[in-house]
């Protein structure tokens, strides 16, 4: 990846002590099954010339769109034309520019969105996020805006977005966090027979073995990838087969009341937590809604709602003037079925 507005990055600027052929790196054998590279305005030395990469075997790109909220790749559009009319699968991905800007991660998304597209063709992969820097976040700070962003891409496009990132990044700036597995790992670790996978992750999607390849078409080195699995596989991730979208991923809803009783006005503590149902991973960035009933009535009343946090985790305070009964709802997205928690009662005193 390219760390730079104008496509440079520090890794560009070492010497390579030899010029790697495609698919011949340090990564092994795993990166020739099914092939793939990515590039950004430095591959453009002068042009790449999709043809001769296609002819080499590679079967899927990722270019790179936008950074932060105020650059675009002037070579978008002609490589996202020209590797559709070369037949290899392309994705676009953004490099993040993390900052104390509470409203940052979310508008940085929609500016990638408007710039690369809903992603929804035939031989298109998922949206990705490039995370490199932490534009001095913490890490709970930074926790909370990749969040944010993933979820603002999600709902825009429809699609779950891929998460690049080194095993050093997530495991450091990132405290090695678990609560993102659900999406797929684009993991950037070199010089390796086989990556480290941090963060919960069961295994990678998408693997980043160097920046020094060499492809015929491209003048000069370029980043060398694989997918983890068979073309079919990857014919699948990008629209090609029909109907292989994945069913929706069913989740669950905990709710618990710290106290049962308390005196009527006083302040309750309701907590739980939003999983996915199959995994029991947790879905952090979701909204949920808590729901009251007072005792002896019929009709439920929106109370508030809130955004879940690490591990999927929400709590909600709440002051019953008389018994009641709570339960949380989540509405669902395209890749996640909705729940409903079990019901939880408060009586007063």
């Amino acid at each position: 990846m390219f760390n730079s507005l104008h496509g440079w990055s520090r890794r560009a600027l070492i010497t390579v002590p030899a010029v790697m052929t495609v698919l011949a790196v340090t990564a092994g054998a795993a990166l020739a099954s099914t092939p793939g590279i990515d590039v950004a305005r430095y591959q453009h030395n002068p042009s790449i010339d999709w043809s001769q990469v296609r002819n080499a075997g590679v079967r899927f790109a990722f270019i790179k769109a936008t950074e932060g909220a105020g650059y675009v790749n002037p070579y978008l559009a002609a490589d996202w034309a020209g590797t559709r009319q070369a037949r290899i699968y392309r994705g676009a991905y953004h490099f993040a520019r993390p900052s104390t800007d509470s409203g940052d991660a979310a508008t940085e998304a929609r500016y990638f969105v408007a710039h690369a597209g809903t992603m929804h063709g035939a031989g298109v992969l998922p949206p990705v996020l490039d995370l490199e820097v932490t534009g001095g976040l913490g890490v709970s700070a930074l926790r909370a805006w990749v969040s944010r962003w993933l979820h603002t891409v999600e709902n825009l496009t429809g699609r779950a977005p891929i998460i690049y990132v080194s095993p050093h990044f997530w495991k450091t700036a990132m405290g090695d966090s678990t609560a993102f597995h659900h999406y797929p790992l684009w993991i950037a670790h070199y010089a390796v027979s086989t990556p480290t996978v941090p963060g919960g992750w069961p295994t990678w999607t998408f693997w980043q073995g160097t920046s020094s390849g060499r492809v015929p078409g491209i003048n000069g080195n370029t980043d060398l990838d694989a997918f983890n699995g068979s073309l079919t596989r990857l014919k699948v991730l990008a629209n090609v087969i029909p109907g292989s979208t994945p069913a929706p991923t069913p989740t669950a809803l905990s709710l618990t009341a710290r106290r049962p009783a308390v005196r009527a006005g006083a302040h309750g503590r309701l907590t739980g937590a939003l999983t996915r149902a199959d995994s029991d991973a947790g879905l952090s960035g979701r909204a949920v809604r808590l729901w009251v009933r007072p005792a002896r009535t019929h009709t439920w009343r929106l109370a508030r709602k809130a955004i879940t946090a690490s591990g999927g985790r929400f709590r909600f305070v709440v002051t019953p003037r008389r018994s009641s009964y709570y339960r949380v709802r989540f509405a669902g997205t395209q890749h996640l079925l909705r729940a409903v928690s079990p019901r939880v009662r408060i009586t007063t005193r």
